[in-house]
């Protein structure tokens, strides 16, 4: 995968068909993937402490994160 992260990753979730990748960890950013093209299509900021988990909620196409800070 291009892009990366700038520490540990903690935890990563796939889309329910396989296509799109979340992964957290110590640098406080989520990246989503393409699974396809195998790149990195955004990071999102905005913790202060590191991110425990994500996950999708397709339903409401969200990406849903868990840190230390919120």
């Amino acid at each position: 995968l291009q892009g990366d992260h700038s520490d540990f990753v903690y935890s990563i979730a796939l889309n329910k068909n396989q296509t799109l990748m979340l992964s957290g960890g110590h640098d406080k950013q989520i990246i989503l993937w393409d699974m396809i093209e195998y790149q990195q299509i955004r990071t999102f900021t905005g913790h202060t402490r590191l991110i425990h988990n994500v996950i999708f909620n397709e339903a409401k196409n969200q990406a849903i994160s868990g840190s230390g800070d919120r």
